[in-house]
C-alpha cells in the first residue's frame, strides 16, 4: 500500500490552453516568429487583465501551451476579461506582421483536478482541456467567426463561472456544443462573442490572488 506521505498533492484549479491555427504549414522561420508573437500577446493580455503569467506553470508545445494559474486565481478575470484582452493583443500583433499570415488562435479554459508530475501537471484537467482545444467545434468557430480568436469554456467553467453573471459575463453569449473526441463526446461552450468587461471595470479587480 502506498504511504500517505507518498501520495502527490491533488490540486483543483484552472487550465488555460492556447493553440496556433495551421502552425505546421509555416516554415521554421514562420513558426519561430509565430511563437514569439503569441508569447508577446499572451503576456500583454495577462498584464492588462491583472494576471501574472510568471506565476503560471506552463507546458509549452510547438504551436501553443497548456498553462496552470495558481489555484486561487480569479475565474471571473480569467474568463470574463483575459480572452477579450488576448483578442485585442492579437489584433495589434497581426497589424505588425506585415507580409506574414495573421496569427489565429484557439483558446480553452477548464477547471478540474491536477497533480504534479515529472514533466508537468497530470490528471483529468489537462487531458480534458487539450481535447476541447483540439475539437472540431472550436476549429470551426475559428474558421467561421469574426476576429482571430476562438474561445471555449468547459461545461464546468460555464456552470461555475459564466452562469454567475459576475463581471458582465453573459451565458447567452455562449453556445453549447458537443465535441467529438477519440475518447467520446465532451460538452463545451463556444463564445459567440467574447466576454467584455463592463464600463468602469464592474466587479473586475486588477490583481492576482495569492495562494
Amino acid at each position: 500500500m502506498t504511504a500517505l506521505a507518498e501520495v502527490p498533492e491533488l490540486a483543483y484549479g484552472f487550465v488555460v490552453g492556447v493553440d496556433i491555427e495551421r502552425f505546421s504549414l509555416l516554415n521554421a522561420e514562420g513558426q519561430r516568429a509565430a511563437q514569439s508573437a503569441l508569447g508577446a500577446a499572451l503576456d500583454e493580455a495577462a498584464h492588462r487583465t491583472g494576471l501574472d503569467r510568471d506565476r503560471w506553470h506552463r507546458q509549452v508545445g510547438g504551436d501553443g501551451e497548456l498553462a496552470f494559474p495558481p489555484v486561487r486565481t480569479d475565474g471571473v478575470l480569467l474568463v470574463g476579461r483575459y480572452p477579450a484582452e488576448l483578442a485585442g493583443a492579437l489584433a495589434r500583433v497581426n497589424r505588425a506582421r506585415r507580409g506574414r499570415p495573421p496569427l489565429r488562435v484557439r483558446m480553452v479554459v477548464h477547471h478540474g483536478t491536477r497533480a504534479p508530475g515529472a514533466f508537468g501537471p497530470v490528471g483529468s484537467a489537462p487531458i480534458l482541456a487539450a481535447r476541447l482545444l483540439d475539437s472540431d467545434a472550436l476549429r470551426a468557430r475559428l474558421r467561421t467567426g469574426p476576429g482571430d480568436l476562438a474561445f471555449m469554456v468547459s461545461e464546468r467553467v460555464f456552470a461555475d463561472v459564466v452562469q454567475t453573471g459576475f463581471g458582465g459575463l453573459d451565458p447567452d453569449a455562449f453556445e453549447r456544443v458537443v465535441a467529438a473526441t477519440k475518447n467520446g463526446p465532451l460538452t463545451g461552450y463556444v463564445a459567440r462573442r467574447l466576454p467584455a468587461p463592463p464600463r468602469g471595470g464592474g466587479l473586475f479587480r486588477r490583481r492576482t490572488l495569492r495562494e
